[in-house]
């Protein structure tokens, strides 16, 4: 089944835990926030999950607050939505076998984890019984929501956003495709970004750029020109108003793959990083046991091997905390320049080194070719299994992760 799931501030330390136990079931769970202890509005998120269901893009739902009741109060202002606060596992079943609830509400303060998790289970195994008398009270329901508003549809705007923080993030302009970072062209100097064994962090300089305004213009004669503010632009405030005639926020955040156009399961795919950060929160031990792992085999560098999207994040993190006594030191190829590589080999000792192959699609040409490079020097050295001085970062079913398998990779 697929489970929208939504929490406000309060509720937040319980929802991964929630998130685990449902996905350990076989359900594909999608998080609409929050994502923080950062104080929100439950309403917010019964608003956002109660959509996803209603629109088709989740089976049902789960909203977990402080009581419960708050969620399962704003939940049911949606026509449609069928709320139940559940407090134990009896009213959970009931209220799927006979009333046939789509959105589970759960208080933190009344259930610990392992009790609203097992809630939860309960409730996403029954099933609406389907018989006369459950049927027909559900039919009365229908009947009374008549006098209720309608659920917001594709011409309906969100309300206004508040200064607290929202279950969505502000988007500016529609797009074509999914959106995808676009890097830069770099030269093949600037390639392999290197950081210094003392900790210092010191990366190598990047050329200056020209100014595009004279010297003489200072900021501050900048400003006194009156530049407009751009989001209230012609363009601009259209777009805007576009976007929010088309719930863009609300679709984007269930994965509506309709945004765009193509392939709806590429879509969707691509749109991953909108919950990987809290997916990847259940692994984070996980992570620091195989960090731990790399420091106690003593390597004494890590090249990201990757173009684009799959080098910028560790791009960013490199430069921003660099080098730490005692830890590897990062560094980064995206080029098949012979001037690039060799300015990597130039900096690293091969024996020790880990080589993190990294491609989403697990098809790129140029972090393949990479990967036969560093693997015939790796060999030349003669290690019992060279495989283990490398790691696949790619998607499950990959040509990558294929050949990760097959090659012995760590």
């Amino acid at each position: 089944m697929r489970i929208a799931i939504g929490c406000d501030d309060i509720g937040f330390p319980v929802k991964t835990s929630l998130i685990v136990a449902l996905e350990s079931g076989g359900h594909v769970v999608l998080d609409l926030g929050s994502f923080s202890t950062d104080p929100v509005d439950y309403p917010d998120y019964a608003r956002v999950v109660g959509q996803a269901v209603l629109r088709g893009f989740a089976e049902a739902g789960v909203l977990v607050c402080a009581s419960g009741v708050g969620a399962s109060i704003a939940a049911n202002k949606l026509r449609g939505v069928r709320a139940a606060f559940c407090p134990d596992v009896a009213t959970a079943r009931q209220s799927r076998e006979q009333d046939d609830a789509n959105v589970l509400c759960l208080s933190v303060h009344a259930l610990d984890a392992d009790t609203a998790a097992e809630i939860a289970r309960a409730w996403t195994d029954a099933r609406f019984s389907g018989v006369e008398p459950h049927a027909r009270r559900v039919a009365k329901i229908a009947q009374l929501e008549e006098g209720l508003p309608a659920p917001e549809k594709e011409g309906a705007s969100p309300p206004a956003r508040a200064a607290r923080s929202e279950p969505a993030p502000v988007a500016t302009a529609p797009a074509a495709a999914p959106p995808s970072p676009a890097r830069p062209a770099t030269p093949p100097a600037e390639v392999a970004r290197v950081g210094t064994p003392d900790g210092g962090g010191t990366r190598e300089p990047r050329p200056a750029r020209e100014e595009s305004a004279p010297a003489a213009m200072t900021p501050a004669a900048r400003h006194e020109r009156g530049a407009p503010d751009a989001l209230q632009l012609p363009l601009v405030e259209e777009t805007l108003a576009f976007l929010e005639s088309q719930s863009f926020l609300d679709r984007l955040w269930t994965k509506d793959a309709t945004l765009w156009k193509g392939d709806p399961d590429l879509i969707r795919n691509r749109l991953g990083w909108l919950t990987a950060p809290t997916i990847m929160r259940a692994h984070i031990e996980d992570l620091r046991a195989f960090a731990d792992e790399i420091r106690r085999l003593q390597f004494s560098q890590v090249v990201v091997l990757g173009a684009g999207g799959s080098s910028l994040c560790a791009d960013v993190f490199g430069r921003t905390f660099s080098s730490r006594m005692g830890f590897p030191d990062l560094l980064m190829l995206d080029s098949i320049d012979p001037a690039a590589v060799k300015r990597v080999l130039d900096h690293i000792n091969v024996p020790r080194t880990l080589f993190l192959v990294s491609s989403k699609s697990g098809t790129t040409a140029e972090t393949l070719a990479l990967h036969d490079f560093f693997r015939a020097r790796v060999e030349a050295t003669g290690p019992p299994k060279p495989g283990m001085q490398f790691v696949a970062v790619t998607d499950a079913g990959t040509p990558l992760d294929t050949l990760a398998r097959e090659a012995g990779f760590r």
